[in-house]
């Protein structure tokens, strides 16, 4: 029972910190789905303290990644997790202006 009101807690607390973050826009160059990895070339990210580049992230949830495209324009927030920059929410600017949802 504590491990599931800890595990409980961590996940409100996650939900927390990701509402707080930056949205960054960028364009998808390639897209890694063995490894739920995408390649962004992006705006800077305050938060990680990274100019505006290119970079590898990995998805925290790999149903992020299902209906996003190679080319495609995406909206993003991010962090470093576990030492790699790691994708916490993400979205399509065609599904969002349609209203759809990437998970």
């Amino acid at each position: 029972m504590k491990s599931l009101l800890f595990t409980t807690a961590l996940l409100i607390s996650f939900n927390l910190a990701a509402a707080e973050l930056p949205v960054v826009e960028g364009k998808v160059i390639a897209i890694e789905a063995k490894t739920d990895k995408l390649t962004i070339a992006h705006e800077a990210i305050p938060n990680m303290d990274v100019g505006a580049t290119t970079m590898v992230f990995k998805a925290a949830n790999a149903n992020m990644i299902k209906k996003i495209k190679m080319g495609e324009k995406v909206r993003f927030s991010a962090v470093r997790m576990n030492g790699e920059a790691t994708i916490t929410n993400l979205i399509s600017v065609d599904a969002l202006l349609s209203g759809e949802s990437c998970e």
